[in-house]
């Protein structure tokens, strides 16, 4: 991903004057310009942003171009000094100062067609690269050798990843990031991060992210995440498969029918169609820690209804819910129908 401080690097007709401590944003595409109007309504984020000023009525709405460009969501701009921009005011430097968002000048002698121009080409060939190392990922979690491919593109041994399957929508800061699609589903390779790191860099949306992966074990890191994403029905937010708890040792268990034997010795009685309300009161029970209350509260009845079919319950099993070893079991088997019922 291009980065502002390399187009500054590269590009010596343009000088900074603010906000140095902004030139890690991305550029993601140029955009030129001239008047307030599409400052403010037609900038979109990561874009580098040149203007001559020619559409401004005058020195006062150069602030206010600076400040639009910086709400759109622009990564840097560009003021070309000349005939309508003869000078950079004062509280133009400090908004751009204040706000970390790179300001820089360009001399009316330099053409801004072919910086932009330029700006344009290292895009597209940072984009070329990052869709490489895309690729390498993809396939190194669908073929087990595909990890050599990786190990030219400078990754090593001591690399460690972290595979998710995002849902629609799905955004994250900018960072050690790669995106693609795989077996349908939407996915993205974390470089290096923990899940304290990813909950920070989350914008938008929501993903299953897989326990810590190497070179040879980012096809197990995929399954990881897409068997937890499928249970757990996408939605907002992340979810770990290291902090799921009993579901990493059922989504583990590759033959079904040891997983439908379990719950159907677990809970007998309970699966058959005419006992689901007391099915979904065992449930709602164990969800709400062994709380009478707060079970009654969840279902919307009274605390003897939730008592009385918990009775129920403890006869057609043959078991007592007060035991933890049994609260235990019940749970697990409920969880395992839930994974069945996901497909899994």
């Amino acid at each position: 991903m291009l980065k502002v401080r390399d187009v500054a690097a590269a590009e010596g007709g343009i000088a900074l004057i603010a906000g140095k401590n902004g030139l890690d944003a991305p550029v993601v595409r140029t955009h030129m310009v001239e008047n307030l109007e599409i400052a403010a309504h037609f900038v979109a984020e990561g874009e580098l942003v040149f203007t001559t000023g020619a559409g401004l009525a005058g020195p006062s709405q150069q602030l206010q171009l600076v400040q639009a460009a910086w709400h759109s969501g622009a990564c840097a701009l560009v003021l070309n000094l000349g005939p309508y921009l003869p000078a950079v005011e004062p509280a133009v430097a400090a908004f751009a100062e204040e706000k970390d968002f790179p300001l820089f000048t360009c001399p009316w002698e330099v053409r801004m067609a072919e910086i932009m121009h330029r700006v344009s080409c290292r895009i597209e060939a940072s984009e070329g690269g990052e869709g490489a190392v895309a690729a390498a990922l993809k396939n190194a979690i669908l073929r087990p050798d595909g990890w050599q491919q990786l190990m030219q593109l400078g990754f090593g041994e001591a690399t460690r990843f972290r595979v998710a399957v995002c849902a629609p929508g799905t955004r994250f800061a900018e960072g050690p990031c790669h995106y693609f699609e795989i077996a349908g589903q939407s996915a993205a390779v974390f470089v290096g991060l923990e899940p304290a790191d990813l909950r920070q860099r989350l914008r938008a949306g929501g993903a299953a992210v897989s326990g810590c992966c190497d070179l040879l074990t980012l096809g197990r890191g995929f399954e990881e995440a897409r068997r937890l994403y499928r249970l757990r029905g996408g939605g907002e937010g992340l979810q770990f498969f290291e902090e799921s708890g009993m579901l990493q040792l059922l989504l583990a268990v590759g033959d079904r029918q040891v997983l439908q034997r379990y719950c159907e010795s677990a809970l007998g009685p309970l699966l058959q169609p005419k006992n689901s309300g007391l099915l979904e009161v065992l449930d709602t029970y164990l969800r709400c820690g062994g709380s009478l209350n707060a079970a009654a509260a969840a279902l919307g009845v009274h605390k003897n209804t939730v008592t009385n079919r918990l009775h129920r319950c403890e006869e057609l099993l043959g078991v007592s819910t007060a035991r933890p070893d049994v609260r235990l079991n019940l749970q697990a088997a409920l969880l395992t129908r839930q994974v069945l019922q996901r497909g899994e």
